[in-house]
């Protein structure tokens, strides 16, 4: 079993507030958008894909974790990742990558 994710501390929190609780939670679904996203477009596959899956693994039990203790942060957390993820694909668009 490969080691617990942590996400550290930025900007000065501390990891005791629910906005650091969400921005954590947001960056953590960020990181899983793109492992998922590294094995769709095969880039990974094979053993380094098995890696994945299980990065990918932890960090849902880090979201869950995190989720059990500030419920309220999850919806806001994935609703920013989804903003996220649309800000990087209307940037694909436009910039041709």
């Amino acid at each position: 079993m490969s080691a617990p994710i942590e996400v550290p501390a930025t900007n000065g929190e501390r990891g005791t507030s629910q906005s650091g609780a969400r921005r954590r939670l947001a960056a953590l679904l960020r990181l899983e958008a793109h492992l998922r996203r590294r094995i769709e477009v095969g880039r990974a596959s094979g053993p380094v894909a098995s890696s994945i899956e299980r990065q990918i693994n932890a960090l849902r039990w880090a979201v869950a974790e995190l989720g059990a203790k500030y419920p309220s942060a999850v919806a806001k957390a994935q609703a920013d990742s989804e903003r996220a993820e649309a800000r990087l694909a209307e940037r694909a668009v436009r910039y041709g990558a």
